[in-house]
């Protein structure tokens, strides 16, 4: 398994005002950086035999990278059997390619699953990314 952490909007890529926004304002714009749904749609057409997990903080960006990968999303307004049916589809292989929201569902269970994780929020160390880190 592959894991990809997209951190496209160091202060170089960044304008000016963006750069002396407050932590959480920059924390969003790195996060949500226009340049990383052309690079997660290279990636996942790069990977188009393995299944893909991406997983994101901020919905609007989710709900975009769905589109633009024909891939379900899951986020907190799924509602539950739903959730279920979308894992039980990746998990079996059905459903190729999930976008969902970082904090629903434990992430490591759902690695198992994946050939190919893609986070897509800013932050590089947290517990469970170093948890996936133990997967492989």
């Amino acid at each position: 398994m592959s894991i990809v952490l997209l951190l496209l909007a160091p202060l170089g890529l960044l304008r000016l005002p963006d750069a002396l926004a407050a932590a959480e304002e920059r924390y969003r714009l790195a996060a949500t950086a226009p340049q990383k749904a052309g690079v997660v749609e290279a990636l996942v057409r790069r990977h188009s035999d393995d299944h893909v997990l991406v997983i994101g903080q901020y919905l609007d960006q989710l709900h975009e990278l769905g589109e633009r990968l024909g891939a379900p999303v899951i986020t907190g307004e799924t509602p539950v059997k739903e959730r279920q049916r979308l894992f039980e589809s990746f998990r079996t292989g059905d459903t190729r390619v999930l976008v969902k929201e970082y904090q629903i569902d434990p992430v490591g269970h759902r690695l198992l699953h994946a050939d190919f994780f893609l986070d897509v929020r800013r932050r590089l160390v947290d517990r469970r990314n170093q948890r996936a880190g133990r997967f492989i």
